[in-house]
């Protein structure tokens, strides 16, 4: 079962993430804020990281700047960002420092779950 970390802060958004996951089979972990979320990257082995932009104390892009100095090439997780910021330059410094893809809020489970079993299908 492919493990999947979710870092959002905002708890109905983390639980309905986790309820998708979970339903379509996936075994999750969640993280409330960018602190812990970086603990459980460096701590755990993901396959892919669900990961939020603006949250306390570590933001998403500060996570996945640690997680790629931190971690080897071929040990990192897949990292999609999750936010609710249309602004072009947050999407391109997102992709710049390495995330592989990026959810604008709201999306759908449909839309969720293709780009997730996408970048899973890259692995392969």
């Amino acid at each position: 079962m492919e493990e999947i970390l979710v870092i959002e802060d905002d708890q109905g958004i983390r639980e309905t993430l986790e309820d998708i996951l979970e339903l379509s089979g996936y075994q999750v972990t969640s993280a409330k804020d960018g602190q812990e979320g970086l603990d459980f990257i460096l701590q755990q082995r993901h396959v892919l990281v669900l990961c939020d932009i603006g949250m306390p104390k570590l933001n998403g892009f500060e996570v996945l700047a640690t997680m790629m100095e931190k971690i080897s090439e071929d040990k990192r997780p897949f990292f999609i960002f999750l936010s609710a910021t249309v602004e072009k330059s947050e999407i391109e410094h997102g992709i710049a420092l390495g995330a592989n893809d990026y959810l604008m809020k709201p999306f759908d489970s449909i839309e969720l779950l293709s780009t997730i079993d996408r970048l899973l299908k890259e692995k392969i």
